[in-house]
């Protein structure tokens, strides 16, 4: 299912798969390698990192699901294959299959369990903010 809609990307180490604030189009399903996940510092210091992910992580979701920009900057730690998915075949999947809609269910439901962790830890370390 996803292969037949999916575009197949290589990302060298070091590059970017997508910056916090751009368009959000499509989402990416890592196939082999690893990506840093990392968000703006809401002081404007060093990027926060969110996650390090590797095969069978899906990175881009959030921004294709509420049609918002990118809330995190992703770059390749490793030389990394990528399925690429758009927000079109996306849609046609998660009503062909609804078992992907409840699969990425779980996986936006995990960033926002990771968000609250982030904000808590943050704040234990600014609480003048």
């Amino acid at each position: 299912m996803l292969h037949s809609r999916a575009i197949p990307h290589v990302f060298n180490q070091g590059e970017t798969l997508m910056r916090q604030g751009g368009i959000a189009t499509s989402l990416f399903v890592v196939q082999h390698g690893r990506v840093r996940v990392t968000r703006n510092a809401p002081d404007g210091g060093e990027p926060i990192e969110l996650a390090i992910v590797g095969p069978g992580s899906v990175v881009g979701e959030i921004g294709v699901l509420d049609g918002l920009p990118r809330t995190a900057t992703v770059v390749a730690i490793q030389d990394t294959e990528v399925l690429e998915l758009d927000a079109d075949a996306l849609a046609e999947i998660m009503v062909q299959y609804p078992s992907a809609a409840v699969a990425l269910l779980h996986v936006v439901s995990g960033r926002l369990r990771d968000a609250d962790e982030l904000v808590a830890w943050y704040s234990q370390r600014h609480p003048d903010r």
